[in-house]
């Protein structure tokens, strides 16, 4: 009777360890340490319901260094492998792979994960499970982990989850939820969702992925082919098409970016699908596409479009610099420079003829010198074609400020080449044609301040185009700006038909000047949209750019006013100092640039969350129409100071957007008496209410929360 009962007991005490086993397991099995490598089996559910879709992943945190492999390797190495074994009537879906990372060694490109990373594969589960306790789940993993030396490694994983008939419980984990969510979001995004078409052809030795650049920054994009998309005979993924150690060279124009690829000899002969992941400094988006065996027509039709495009700049060009005769700092000296010839060469027609070509010569010796001075400082650039600028943030912001500066000019707000009457008289004083050669070397220079509106078109896009078409812009515009005096060496007597200079020129300038000030609006609207697709820049980057170019403005209204030529010597020096000022230091301010923080959308799950697993969180409660919330951002978050804080120690940015009135955030705001923004909390391990911050803050008050918070 005593040894029954003892019995039951152990029996009880027994299946209650089991139980509580099974409930303190959870979401996480056990961990299994290898060589290098620690791994786990892990679920974003904590029990499972009749047809439910879950998650189950296999978390892998490697040493310092050390790295396994993607499931295309690369050069060398071995894929990692999941083998699920999972109860009857579950079935699982591939393997989510985040992006890899490449690692190059002696001279092999290899695709790898280091650190931590989790990959997963959505479970389904029966609509007729029955009444059993809890299910264990198991999976058998294999890798191959490498540093200097590979070793092969692999465990046998477990994890066992508890069965609720009645529905899903809403007792999870946090910290492990953070973790899937964020796995999830590296994942690349699907092509389709973000409405990107890649087309892929080959021609000879070389593969080509063409796709639109309007998401992506085209000067960082790699391609990581995706081999398990195509099977050998076999059933196992064939050999990668791409050789992954060849350089991949891009390019980009008309708005378009090509990848040009190198096939891989030991590939498969032919093959129907091309797929993997783009990845960009940016955002990584996979595709599958079908492989062309030559190159599409449509991709003909654009390249004539682009063709068209340059010829269009070209028409631009030279009118632009025809225009510029009519500018009042050049149209004076037309007739003088012609009479000047006809002087020079005792009216024999073919001395005028060879003036006129001398003086031609000198324009053009000029733009070219002008030519080499821009494609030197824009060095670097030659892959970027004619229509980047519309994409670029930082190209659209240098646009808008020449545009605005341009159309200033035009207004009379300040003036270059008021001399250009002086100076052409004494250069057309100077005999033989050396002398007239260096007299349209003085036009150019008397001439080039001067702007319009076809010439400001051509002038935005020398900042990107290649080389070549930047010297045949140049090359236009000078041809444009010597025509006058060519014909009229040629004809000298028409000189007669010219009108006579008078107030129509100053009309005639003004009025142009609103063409470029309507040029400076679009490339403004161009830039916010850019902006506002661009997930790497703030949300307040166009507001800080407008004001950056009502600055701008300002800096040159100030050098117009007071370092005009009646002014005083000290007068000017004091004005070009401050408008200097101004327009630098405002163009450095408003400059767009990719922040080095990272910012989470707040919620207040998400601070739990990270609240559980012992980390520093900071959280901004802030609208885009909130001036003291932007100017905190670039005053106290966006110092250098700030930013190394946050990253060195892993601090957590979560920004409450309260642009639209979330009701959420409102609520939040309610809790703290406050009802209106900037609003700023900071939570910690070592606080036990959030820390309030003041509405205004400074560098030292951001960090010394953090010190406290920690």
């Amino acid at each position: 009777m005593v040894k029954s009962t003892f019995s039951s007991i152990h029996t009880t005490l027994g299946l209650l360890a089991i139980t509580l086993a099974t409930l303190l397991q959870g979401q996480e099995g056990a961990r299994v340490e290898q060589p290098h490598v620690t791994s786990r089996m892990l679920a974003d559910t904590n029990e499972v319901t009749p047809g439910q879709t879950f998650f189950l992943g296999i978390e892998y945190t490697m040493e310092e260094a050390w790295h396994i492999y993607w499931k295309n390797p690369g050069d060398t190495g071995i894929p990692t492998e999941i083998y699920w074994d999972l109860p009857e009537g579950f079935s699982a879906g591939p393997i989510q792979w985040p992006a890899p990372q490449t690692y190059l060694m002696g001279g092999l490109m290899n695709y790898v994960h280091e650190g931590t990373v989790v990959l997963m594969s959505e479970i389904q589960a029966p609509a007729n499970l029955d009444s059993q306790s809890s299910l264990t789940f198991k999976a058998r993993s294999d890798w191959l982990v490498c540093k200097d030396v590979c070793l092969p490694g692999g465990a046998d994983l477990t994890l066992t989850l508890p069965v609720n008939l009645q529905g899903p419980s809403t007792e999870t984990s946090e910290a492990l939820n953070a973790l899937f969510q964020s796995n999830q979001d590296a994942w690349p995004q699907d092509a389709a969702s973000r409405g990107l078409d890649v087309i892929a052809y080959s021609e000879g030795n070389s593969i080509f992925l063409v796709f639109d650049s309007s998401i992506f920054d085209a000067s960082t994009v790699y391609f990581f082919e995706d081999n398990t998309l195509n099977l050998d005979p076999s059933g196992y993924p064939s050999a990668p098409s791409v050789d992954s150690n060849a350089d991949q060279i891009l390019t980009q124009a008309n708005n378009l970016v090509t990848i040009q690829l190198t096939k891989s000899e030991y590939g498969p002969e032919s093959i129907e699908r091309l797929g993997g992941v783009l990845q960009s400094d940016e955002r990584n988006i996979a595709f599958t596409a079908n492989l062309l065996t030559s190159r599409p027509e449509q991709l003909n039709n654009q390249a004539q479009a682009e063709k068209q495009a340059i010829g269009s700049l070209l028409v631009y060009a030279f009118l632009g610099g025809l225009i510029l005769n009519l500018m009042p700092c050049v149209f004076p000296v037309i007739g003088i420079k012609i009479m000047g010839f006809v002087n020079q060469a005792g009216e024999a027609r073919e001395k005028i003829i060879a003036h006129g070509l001398s003086f031609t010569l000198g324009v053009l010796v000029s733009f070219w010198i002008l030519a080499g001075i821009f494609i030197a400082v824009r060095a670097g650039g030659e892959s970027l074609g004619w229509g980047f600028q519309f994409e670029n943030p930082a190209t659209l912001y240098v646009l808008t400020i020449v545009f605005l500066i341009l159309a200033m000019n035009m207004s009379g707000v300040f003036e270059f080449g008021t001399s250009a009457m002086s100076i052409g008289q004494g250069s057309a004083a100077k005999s033989g044609l050396i002398g007239t050669f260096f007299s349209g070397v003085l036009a150019t220079v008397v001439s080039t301040p001067c702007s319009g509106p076809f010439l400001g078109t051509a002038l935005g896009a020398v900042i990107t185009l290649p080389a070549l078409e930047t010297w045949l812009i140049f090359t236009v515009i000078a041809i444009g700006l010597a025509t006058p005096y060519l014909a009229l060496s040629a004809f000298p007597k028409a000189i007669k038909l010219l009108p006579k200079p008078g107030a129509w020129m100053e009309s005639f300038k003004l009025g142009m000047a609103f063409l470029l000030y309507g040029a400076a609006a679009v490339m403004l609207a161009f830039f916010a949209g850019t902006v506002s697709k661009n997930d790497a820049l703030d949300s307040n980057t166009h507001l800080i750019a407008s004001l950056a170019l009502t600055l701008i403005a300002f800096g040159i209204w100030i050098y117009g006013r007071w370092a005009a030529p009646h002014r005083t010597q000290k007068s000017k020096w004091i004005g070009r100092g401050i408008a200097a000022l101004l327009v630098f230091g405002a163009t450095w301010l408003g400059y767009p640039r990719e922040s080095q923080l990272t910012w989470e959308s707040w919620s207040p799950e998400r601070v739990l969350a990270a609240q559980s697993a012992g980390e520093t969180v900071y959280v901004d409660f802030t609208a885009s129409w909130c001036a003291t919330c932007q100017t905190n951002k670039i005053f106290a978050l966006g110092r250098k100071e700030v930013v190394e804080r946050v990253i060195d120690q892993d601090i957590v940015l979560l920004k409450a957007d309260w642009t639209d009135f979330d009701p959420q955030i409102t609520e939040e705001l309610a809790r703290y008496q406050r009802n209106a923004v900037p609003f700023n909390l900071v939570y910690g391990p070592s606080l036990d209410d959030p820390m309030i911050l003041p509405e205004v803050l400074t560098p030292s008050i951001i960090l010394d929360a953090f010190d406290t918070a920690q």
